[in-house]
């Protein structure tokens, strides 16, 4: 299948499915992207009680964020999401999946 096509799968994909954002690099600035969020909560039982986690992942178009880094931020839904750890390409190296967890207090 050609880039091309990929890309245009890639579009049709965040036409439906995107969400608004504001990308923070942390050397500064702001710009507008759009994201697909994916939120997995887990839990797991303690003697002191139940323990629930929020793993983040979002996918962000390179034609969005052409080279994402860890420490910046994403704020979506009110939240603050900081990437922890490398960008990971994904399809044809068309987007993006990041690690970004909600940045608590």
């Amino acid at each position: 299948m050609s880039k091309a096509l990929f890309r245009r799968s890639i579009d049709a994909c965040y036409a439906e499915l995107a969400e608004s954002a504001i990308y923070r690099p942390a050397a500064g600035g702001s710009m507008s992207v759009s994201i697909i969020p994916f939120v997995n909560l887990s839990s797991r039982s303690l003697p002191s009680g139940m323990l629930v986690q929020s793993e983040s992942t979002m996918q962000v178009r390179v034609s969005d964020v052409a080279s994402p880094k860890v420490g910046d931020q994403i704020e979506y839904d009110e939240r603050t999401f900081q990437i922890r750890s490398a960008p990971q390409r994904g399809v044809a190296d068309l987007i993006w999946f990041l690690d970004a967890p909600e940045v608590q207090g």
